[in-house]
């Protein structure tokens, strides 16, 4: 019976820490009128359910297609945008396509590692690879993609906010915090994003750090912003989260 409490109690703790993650990455790359991420189950190519993967999709193929004629900034901001819209586009053909064609030896593969390696000039293209690699798990070539962001522009308030998305998905709670503090103190150059949804994640890291003030303060203040922008979706989210004990 104790090994039987010891398994349901190992379960439960599971799922909560993976819970917790899924939201996170839900603001991270969810458009504020479209479906959660998913991750491809299969080698099937996925199969565009509504326009918004049809633009995922569309997106995808222009990257690559650019990635071909040697434009790798051009070809990271359509990854983004893709990854934005959907990842499981980009995730297939990375993790399907350019697969298969190192396997055949075909030299676009070098263009592709080229294009997520080399030096850029801006902010932002630093901030879409960044978006590219963590969607890729490479969550230090992320960290150090959006530091170099912030770096070039230090009024950057999105670069800030996905470097406390990679730290808290890290473990590193306290960090995180201090990018959405700052993220939100700046108020500018959102992007996507905006001040709800930080609000949003500094209220579940303070979760993980045991502040339930601080956790139930930013997450009212984010339901309230959410409201304001008539987002029904992320509202109702930011409520049920308060709702918890």
């Amino acid at each position: 019976m104790a090994k039987s409490n010891q398994k349901i109690v190992v379960i439960l703790i599971a799922f909560f820490l993976i819970s917790g993650l899924a939201l996170v990455s839900y603001f991270l790359f969810q458009q504020k009128t479209g479906n959660p991420p998913l991750t491809p189950t299969s080698e099937v190519s996925p199969t565009p359910k509504s326009e918004q993967d049809t633009k995922a999709q569309s997106f995808v193929n222009s990257g690559n297609d650019k990635v071909a004629k040697k434009d790798y900034k051009g070809a990271i901001a359509d990854w983004s945008e893709s990854i934005r819209l959907n990842p499981e586009y980009f995730l297939y053909y990375q993790k399907h396509d350019i697969a298969q064609k190192e396997k055949g030896g075909d030299p676009v593969v070098a263009d592709y590692k080229q294009a997520i390696s080399l030096k850029l000039d801006d902010a932002k293209a630093y901030c879409d690879r960044g978006l590219v690699k963590y969607t890729l798990g490479d969550y230090q070539g992320a960290l150090e993609d959006w530091n170099e962001a912030i770096r070039l522009k230090p009024d950057f308030s999105l670069a800030y906010y996905n470097r406390g998305v990679v730290r808290y998905a890290s473990g590193n709670m306290k960090d995180a915090i201090e990018d959405y503090n700052e993220a939100i103190k700046i108020d500018r150059n959102w992007g996507i994003r905006g001040l709800a949804a930080a609000y949003y994640n500094r209220g579940i890291a303070k979760s993980g750090l045991k502040d339930k003030q601080g956790e139930k303060a930013d997450l009212k203040k984010a339901a309230e912003l959410f409201k304001q922008q008539g987002n029904s979706e992320q509202y109702n989210m930011a409520v049920k989260a308060l709702e918890k004990p």
